[in-house]
């Protein structure tokens, strides 16, 4: 073996390649077992890894590569026994499930191949409209993904718009629609494809679409942080209902504050919190949840010094003391 160079037989081709050459996927998984067994170093591992992942799976980084690699062979057994079978192998024995297309939906190179396994147009659309036991259908998953390539592909099995616009308003066992699921996804392109299957005057009534602990789109987008979201989701509103909608609270007394706070995004709690006219930011960092948690609270559970004394910078000396003093009812 030699540091930078390194020669493997690969098992299904027969051939002799180099860790720069292409493997197909089960060659590279029997090479794995033969790396480890041979202790061969984790770099060569890790560059054949990368090629053939990004060849066949779409990755574009050696972290996704990776990433892929671990989920797929730790946690993924049906998904890697499917990605193994040989060209003429009989994928009749390994049915493809609504579990399996799920996973693969988190690659839309894998989804397309998986996709085009199921023999006909209508059990591809019977597999992405069946629902789990939290009543969640392959819409709702791909969407939480948020590869919007994916949910693209997904949203093109369905024949009609009409059938389109009752796929993405289809409520999951908490209420929650395919946008909620968009809107936790971190990825602003995912918001805008599933709202552009709605028509113009049923985007806004989506949007404050409410579940049932009472969470809007707007609750879900501010958890996850991304500000170009939640500028994108607020745009969605007359100016003069933004902060209304901002200050509804859910079952848990949270606003969409709280949820911006737990994020520890602090620009996105500070897009958040520049609606609120000057006399009323102190009320509003002051409301209080179920447990008596206020926003300030949530910047603490998030571990984020400089958020916190950003935040307490709104508090007058003396309002500042009384607010780190403040305990919760818990």
């Amino acid at each position: 073996m030699h540091d930078n160079f390194i020669i493997f037989s690969a098992p299904k081709r027969g051939g002799i390649v180099q860790s720069s050459g292409i493997l197909d996927l089960k060659s590279l998984m029997a090479l794995n077992r033969t790396c480890k067994a041979n202790m061969i170093d984790k770099l060569s591992i890790i560059q054949l890894i990368e090629n053939e992942i990004t060849r066949d799976h779409g990755k574009k980084t050696l972290k996704e590569a990776i990433d892929f690699w671990r989920w797929m062979c730790r946690s993924r057994p049906l998904l890697k026994r499917w990605l193994e079978r040989d060209d003429n192998y009989d994928t009749e024995s390994i049915k493809v499930t609504r579990n399996m297309l799920s996973d693969a939906a988190r690659y839309e190179v894998m989804l397309v191949k998986m996709l085009r396994t199921v023999q006909t147009d209508s059990a591809r659309l019977q597999l992405v409209s069946e629902r789990d036991l939290c009543g969640l259908t392959f819409l709702h998953n791909v969407a939480e993904w948020g590869n919007t390539e994916s949910l693209n592909i997904v949203l093109g099995l369905y024949p009609t718009e009409a059938e389109r616009v009752h796929a993405v308003g289809r409520q999951d066992s908490l209420g929650r629609t395919v946008l909620h699921y968009a809107a936790t996804s971190n990825n602003i392109e995912c918001i805008k494809t599933v709202l552009s299957i709605y028509p113009e005057c049923e985007g806004k009534q989506a949007v404050s679409m409410q579940d049932n602990d009472e969470r809007s789109v707007l609750h879900c987008v501010a958890w996850s942080g991304n500000v170009e979201a939640i500028k994108f989701v607020l745009s969605l509103y007359p100016e003069s209902e933004r902060l209304q909608a901002v200050n509804v609270q859910d079952n848990n007394g949270w606003t969409v504050l709280h949820y911006a706070a737990q994020s520890a995004n602090f620009e996105t709690f500070h897009t958040i919190l520049a609606l609120y006219p000057e006399s009323e930011r102190l009320k509003a960092l002051g409301i209080m949840d179920q447990d008596g948690e206020t926003v300030l609270h949530r910047f603490a559970c998030s571990n984020t010094i400089e958020s916190i004394k950003a935040v307490l910078s709104v508090y007058s000396d003396s309002e500042r003391m009384q607010a780190v003093g403040m305990q919760d009812l818990v």
